[in-house]
């Protein structure tokens, strides 16, 4: 029996594929609302304390993004805009300049200072201001604390000057409407684009119980309700009313209330008419 070679086997060498190692995009920390806060109050601080020393800080606007960017420059994400304590102040001189719905001022009468309060186990001032709007009969209060130490035990140098100018503030920017307030920002940004600082808000921090401390309080809807309420019952302008009831009728507070302010418009027009009715009435008698 003829015996066969046994047939060759061709080896065949395997292909080894190395696996390409991509490194994941450094994520930026997201910036929490309340060390943006931190962030522009310190920022505030700074204008505040420059101002007291007779230096020239003409920053009207502070803008930072929420993910985290250092710089204007890198950042390609939209920008959270704040006001400055000055760019509050510009706003509320602007639409009193052009004596239409405003004419904002300060009640020195209500101006109140209290020394060494305790918030949170916190010594500091506080202050309370109250704006009032002659045009719109309408008033907004401004608190604001400001503790006698920074962090670390640092003396809080002009203490009482921040606490006046940020109660100052807060009360300015709960007498404004929002669409209005924003408007007259947006041009001093077109006019003053040198005015808008871009500040690095993730170097901000601060403990849970400072950002609670310092955060203001939202207005609720209801306090606006209240407000817009004891404006049209005690304006003593057909103009004005007519003014508070267009602006409820094209805002967001609910078809119940815009329709009752329909009604209190209506009554209290009809009141101030019949006034002026009856002294028109007696001057022709006389």
């Amino acid at each position: 029996m003829q015996k066969t070679k046994p047939r060759a086997v061709k080896k065949t060498k395997q292909k080894t594929t190395r696996k390409k190692t991509v490194k994941a995009p450094t994520k930026k920390p997201t910036i929490k609302k309340g060390n943006a806060f931190v962030a522009t109050e310190q920022e505030d601080d700074k204008l505040i304390v420059g101002t007291m020393k007779g230096q020239l800080l003409p920053f009207f606007v502070y803008q930072y993004c929420e993910e985290g960017c250092k710089t204007k420059e890198e950042c390609t994400h939209d920008k959270i805009t704040v006001p400055t304590v000055k760019g509050v102040s510009e706003v509320v001189h602007r639409l009193n300049r052009k004596k239409k719905d405003y004419k904002i001022k300060l009640n020195p009468q209500y101006q109140r200072i209290e020394n060494n309060v305790s918030q949170g186990g916190v010594l500091g001032v506080q202050v309370t201001v109250l704006a009032e709007n002659e045009l719109m009969d309408t008033t907004a209060t401004g608190v604001k604390f400001e503790p006698y130490k920074e962090q670390g035990g640092k003396r809080n140098e002009f203490a009482l000057e921040k606490a006046l100018s940020k109660a100052e503030r807060n009360a300015y920017k709960k007498i404004i409407s929002e669409i209005d307030f924003m408007e007259e920002l947006e041009t001093i940004m077109e006019e003053h684009p040198k005015a808008v600082k871009f500040i690095d808000a993730s170097h901000a921090t601060a403990g849970e119980e400072t950002i609670a401390l310092e955060q203001p309080k939202k207005t609720s809807d209801e306090e606006i309700r209240n407000t817009i309420r004891r404006a049209i019952t005690t304006s003593k302008n057909v103009d004005q009313i007519n003014t508070i009831n267009e602006k409820t009728q094209g805002g967001t507070l609910g078809d119940k209330f815009k329709k009752e302010v329909a009604k209190l418009t209506a009554s209290r027009v009809a009141e101030l008419n019949k006034k002026n009715e009856e002294i028109t009435y007696e001057d022709v008698k006389q």
